[in-house]
């Protein structure tokens, strides 16, 4: 079973991990992406069951998207970072960058703001 997973950590504030497969949709972490200013953390993790429409919906067309093989160069010290990976058994890809998606990875940038727009119109309130 093909597991996908979405991991955005934003500068200075607790990640988000988002964990989707053809069954259902884990969420884990700070779905806001901002700075939480209290020590206090809180725990925000739920997990909602998929259809497959609803799979396929999310999903869309990833096997048809065209990456670049070599990543062009980022630097700085600060900023978001985005990790996408997708595995099957023992096989797995990745793609990470920071900030500001290249234009070579826009659709799966597309992709992980679909999943996370999805994701927070269902989430509990808390």
């Amino acid at each position: 079973m093909t597991e996908i997973k979405i991991e955005i950590q934003p500068a200075f504030a607790d990640a988000l991990q988002i964990i989707l497969n053809e069954d259902h949709l884990i969420c884990k972490g700070n779905l806001k992406l901002e700075h939480i200013r209290s020590s206090f953390k809180p725990v925000f993790q739920f997990q909602l069951t998929l259809t497959q429409n609803e799979y396929l919906d999310l999903s869309g067309n990833l096997n048809d998207i065209k990456v670049p093989v070599l990543p062009i160069y980022a630097g700085g010290l600060d900023g978001s970072t985005t990790v996408i990976s997708f595995r099957n058994g023992l096989n797995e890809t990745r793609f990470k960058w920071r900030e500001v998606c290249p234009d070579g990875l826009k659709e799966l940038f597309d992709f992980s703001q679909r999943v996370l727009k999805y994701t927070r119109e269902r989430a509990p309130q808390i």
